[in-house]
């Protein structure tokens, strides 16, 4: 790659998300927005904190393992996936720990059933990937490669897709469990 052409892409890049903030900005000023009271907004922005100062140790632990050549128990790809998704649900937990993970006047039905559907989408993708590697282990029995990938590789994507599914059931009940039990004023 030459020096103008980094520059090119740089600069590109920076003009894309310079772009995509003016568009963010102006859907913000000509849409309603949804409404938190002062405590909620004080609230989120700690659950923020926590959620991003544990993704500075977690990526900063698995950056040093990858530069001492720490043997990792699954994929790089996997680990920052999981990682992403254990900030996501440190910011959920402690903002519905606190009961401001919705805006004002919202009902939690409608997060329920959003978290409980993709829980079901997600857990019927595992059964037809499972399906899928079963066929994929006895063919490569055979000296056939179905998959183009290794089995330990495929397998570590089928239980993956598994964890999405276990995230999102554990949303849907928390959001559930806030309906049926409303903290108290």
């Amino acid at each position: 790659m030459t020096t103008g052409s980094v520059l090119f892409w740089y600069f590109g890049l920076l003009a894309a998300l310079v772009g995509l903030c003016w568009v963010v900005s102006f859907f913000q000023q000509h849409l309603p927005s949804e409404t938190y009271d002062e405590r909620q907004k004080q609230v989120r922005g700690r659950a923020n904190g926590l959620a991003f100062g544990f993704g500075y140790v977690y990526f900063l632990v698995l950056f040093a393992c990858l530069e001492l050549g720490v043997e990792l128990p699954l994929k790089v790809a996997s680990l920052v996936i999981l990682g992403l998704l254990m900030q996501a649900m440190i910011l959920q937990i402690y903002a519905m720990l606190h009961n401001v993970q919705l805006p004002l006047g919202k009902r939690h039905w409608t997060a329920v059933l959003a978290y409980g559907i993709l829980g079901l989408s997600y857990l019927y993708l595992f059964y037809n990937r499972k399906d899928a590697l079963r066929v994929a282990e006895a063919a490569a029995e055979k000296g056939v490669d179905l998959l183009g990938v290794t089995i330990e590789s495929a397998t570590e994507d089928v239980y993956l897709i598994l964890v999405f599914s276990m995230i999102f059931f554990t949303m849907a009940a928390l959001h559930l469990i806030r309906l049926l039990w409303p903290e108290k004023e």
